[in-house]
């Protein structure tokens, strides 16, 4: 304290003058395998191309630079203290020019909303799973907040057979009622989810007298004249929405939870699997916390 500097500092400078020298000692442990240089050559790569495997880095990185070979081990031990890990990527549809101005647009129009604003929202979504769901996954090295950007997407092809969709909606209190089917949702089974499905969900979020606001996306059966009448004669308002958005909305979140229960259960057919959906619907909320 009383020459200004800290107690480590003047026990450096003390030895380092007994020893007769000012270079910095020889560090203890195995020096680092990369240099600066190499890690950014890496670093640049994956970014490119997210989907290369560790083991394929490794092998690119090997043949381009003689002086020092490395592990798939070394580039995932790498990769992953600069915060890149291996993700699922997401099988979305890709956005135009078009869609992301309409996107900046509907976003800066609701940008001061509160958190009670969104409190009256009840979002809702259908979502596909299929008996044998992981046959066809994409890996991907990607930061956490990362996931929707196209780079790291792949588009959504359609489904095949053998897999069960839910309906579903949520707000601020929690889950609202399921509606699990096989094949197509058309206008009569939209029509009659509404009426079995969201209206007792409303019932569950809010009083009488509460006023809420219903979330759905663009699809053709969602905007069709028959389920906009029954929205009038219903008087529920519908919060506009951007088409090919599914970011946007909260319950796609959800959709990732049971998703990754699924992975570790052993589904055996279309009825098992319809059985564990409205299992994993109805868990508590703090399970998928």
């Amino acid at each position: 304290e009383l020459v200004g500097v800290s107690q480590k500092c003047v026990s450096s400078i003390k030895k380092k003058h007994e020893s007769g020298q000012v270079s910095d000692f020889r560090r203890s442990g195995r020096p680092r395998k990369l240099k600066f240089r190499d890690e950014s050559y890496i670093f640049r790569k994956i970014r490119k191309n997210p989907t290369l495997s560790y083991k394929n880095l490794a092998v690119d990185f090997n043949a381009k630079f003689s002086n020092v070979k490395v592990s798939k081990a070394t580039i995932r031990r790498l990769l992953i203290k600069k915060g890149l890990e291996s993700h699922t990527a997401v099988r979305k549809p890709l956005l135009t020019a078009k869609d992301r101005i309409k996107r900046y647009k509907w976003w800066k129009q609701r940008l001061n909303w509160t958190v009670n604003d969104w409190g009256r929202v009840i979002f809702s979504d259908e979502s596909n799973f299929e008996v044998f769901n992981r046959k066809s996954r994409v890996i991907v090295k990607r930061f956490d907040n990362e996931k929707y950007h196209p780079k790291f997407c792949v588009p959504r092809l359609q489904d095949g057979g053998g897999s069960a969709g839910i309906w579903g909606c949520i707000s601020s209190k929690g889950t609202g009622v399921c509606n699990i089917y096989t094949g197509r949702i058309n206008q009569l089974v939209y029509k009659d989810i509404l009426e079995n499905q969201l209206l007792p969900s409303v019932e569950l979020f809010y009083n009488p007298d509460d006023y809420w606001i219903f979330q759905q996306d663009g699809g053709s059966t969602h905007t069709a004249h028959s389920i906009r009448d029954w929205f009038k004669e219903q008087n529920i308002e519908v919060l506009p929405w951007c088409r090919r958005s599914p970011d946007l909305c909260p319950i796609e979140n959800l959709w990732s939870f049971m998703d990754a229960k699924l992975v570790n259960t052993r589904i055996t057919s279309i009825d098992h699997l319809k059985q564990v959906l409205h299992k994993e619907w109805f868990q508590p909320n703090t399970s998928r916390s």
